[in-house]
Formats: C-alpha cells, structure tokens, sequence
C-alpha cells in the first residue's frame, strides 16, 4: 500500500490515528470510485479495529479526530438489512500517490498483529528502507528521535 510521507510527520501524536489512516487508505485501489469528497471506501470499525489491534471505542476516536484534520472529509452509514445498521463509507482526502509516498506491505503489516505503537515503527522502517537493498542506515539516536522513543524503547522494538 501507497501512504503519503506526511502521514509519518502529522499523525505521530497519536499511533492508533496513524493505523486507522494507513488501514483506510490500504483499501484504496485503482478500482476505489472517486467522488467529489475523494476516495469513497467502506468499511465497518471493528474490521478497522480488528486489523489496528485497538478498541472499537478507539477507532471512533480516531475517526472523529481524522475528520478533524481533514482526512475523512465525508462518511455516513447507511441502513442494513433488517434495519440492521450497515458499514461506515468514508471519503477520504485525495493524495497525490505518483510521488512523496513510501510503500508498505499491506499482507506483512497486518498479519504481522502489531499493536498501533509498532505498526509506527515498522512504518518508519519502511519509509526509511532502501528500496535496492532493503536496509537503512540511520542510528539509533535518529531513528529515536524520529519516532519519539527513548533510545531503549526503541532498542527493543
């Protein structure tokens, strides 16, 4: 999956905002309709809380605060069946995803059942990797300093 470098800057106060976003934005693809409001995705928050390994009640905290910051530009939920209420559809804020993106595994993230904190750091590694080699050079100051953990938290990460 695509995620915009400026998501690693603007969502590293809050590590489950940054999951919930990178899972939104995972399921935009080529054949994702593109509406007036962005990217239309749907999408039910216990899937998203499922996959970010965090709490419903978390997830519409993220989502509340997304929309805060322009991300989510548009949702609404529509009835089910049986009067049963179905999935959330997000609009979600178009990027421009030909260039200042890093790529992530969408399988390898996902299944790996990182909480939202080392789906951070593993976020961070990707960004960071060298795409010929599959390594980086940073320290380890920096790469704290980065992710805004101290040295042996990040150590043990």
């Amino acid at each position: 999956m695509r995620i915009p470098n400026s998501f690693i800057t603007d969502l590293r106060s809050n590590y489950t905002d940054f999951a919930v976003a990178c899972k939104l934005y995972s399921l935009v693809s080529s054949h994702t309709k593109r509406s007036s409001n962005g990217y239309e995705v749907c999408i039910k928050q216990e899937t998203i809380a499922a996959s970010c390994k965090c709490s419903v009640s978390s997830v519409k905290r993220s989502v509340c605060r997304l929309e805060e910051m322009g991300i989510i530009t548009h949702k609404y939920r529509l009835d089910g069946s049986e009067g049963r209420l179905g999935a959330y559809h997000y609009a979600l804020k178009p990027y421009d995803l030909s260039k200042n993106y890093f790529y992530m595994n969408n399988r390898k993230a996902y299944s790996a059942e990182l909480s939202p904190k080392l789906f951070y750091v593993y976020a961070v590694f990707c960004k960071l990797m060298c795409n010929d080699i599959a390594r980086f050079y940073q320290s380890l100051n920096d790469l704290s300093a980065l992710i805004r953990l101290s040295r042996q938290k990040c150590q043990r990460s």
